[in-house]
């Protein structure tokens, strides 16, 4: 049947290395994903999260994709 899978990401800055002023900022990423279950075999969702290239806003470069994958009966 169909589902939805939502999904928060928390990131907080530690102010090492490159990203020095980070300490104390907080990023908050939400997302979902609506999928429908086989009704034979199993589905495998993946959900990536990763960094926009620098020309994206800053508040929209933390993001994540899902990858859906129905495997069958058989484990794999």
């Amino acid at each position: 049947g169909e589902h939805t899978l939502s999904v928060v990401l928390r990131y907080e800055g530690d102010g090492h290395g490159v990203v020095g002023y980070l300490p104390g900022y907080r990023f908050v990423v939400r997302s979902s994903h609506q999928f429908t279950v086989p009704t034979e075999g199993r589905l495998d969702i993946r959900v990536r999260p990763f960094t926009r290239g620098p020309m994206a806003p800053y508040t929209e470069r933390l993001t994540l994709e899902y990858e859906d994958r129905v495997l069958g009966e058989s484990r794999e």
